[in-house]
C-alpha cells in the first residue's frame, strides 16, 4: 500500500495504478490517512533538502585539508623505535647463543646430549616471549592510536 503512494507521489507509477489510487482516496479513509501522511513525510523531506550550503565551503574545505596535510611533521621517534626493538632482540638473540655454545663446549660431546631444564626455566621463556609479543603489539596500538589523534586534530 505504502509503495503504491510513493510511486504515485514519484509520478513513476502505471495508469491502472493510477487509477486505483484515485479510487482508493475516494472510498477507502485508512488508505487517505496513510496517503496524507506520506505527502506531509514528503514534504518535510523536501524541505531539509533545500538547505544549501555556502559556494565556497567545498573549495575552503580542501584547501583546509591541504594545509593540514602540509603541515603534519613525521615523528622522528616512531621512525627509531621499531630499530630499538631489533637492535635489543638481536643482543638477546647473540646472548642466548653464546650461553648456548658454552652449555655445549663444556658438556660431553654427544649428539643425543640435550641440556635439561625445569619447570620454572620453561616458564620463565614463556613470560619473557610473551612480554615481547605484547609490547611489541602495545607498541603498534600506540602508535595508531597516536595517528589517529594527529589526524582528527585532538594531538598537536
Amino acid at each position: 500500500m505504502e509503495e503504491l503512494i510513493w510511486k504515485y507521489i514519484d509520478n513513476t507509477c502505471t495508469d491502472e495504478e493510477r487509477e486505483s489510487v484515485m479510487n482508493l482516496l475516494n472510498t477507502d479513509a485508512e488508505f487517505r490517512k496513510s496517503y496524507e501522511l506520506i505527502v506531509d513525510l514528503e514534504d518535510q523531506l523536501l524541505s531539509v533538502a533545500k538547505i544549501t550550503m555556502r559556494p565556497d565551503f567545498k573549495t575552503q574545505l580542501v584547501q583546509k585539508v591541504a594545509i593540514e596535510l602540509r603541515e603534519q611533521k613525521v615523528s622522528i621517534k616512531t621512525n627509531i623505535l621499531p630499530i630499538k626493538w631489533i637492535i635489543g632482540l638481536s643482543f638477546v638473540a647473540v646472548a642466548i647463543i653464546i650461553y648456548a655454545v658454552t652449555i655445549i663446549k663444556s658438556a660431553e660431546p654427544s649428539i643425543t646430549f640435550m641440556p635439561s631444564m625445569d619447570e620454572k626455566v620453561i616458564s620463565m621463556i614463556g613470560l619473557v616471549t610473551s612480554g615481547f609479543i605484547m609490547l611489541t603489539l602495545l607498541d603498534a596500538i600506540l602508535k595508531k592510536v597516536q595517528q589517529i589523534k594527529r589526524i582528527t586534530g585532538l594531538l598537536v
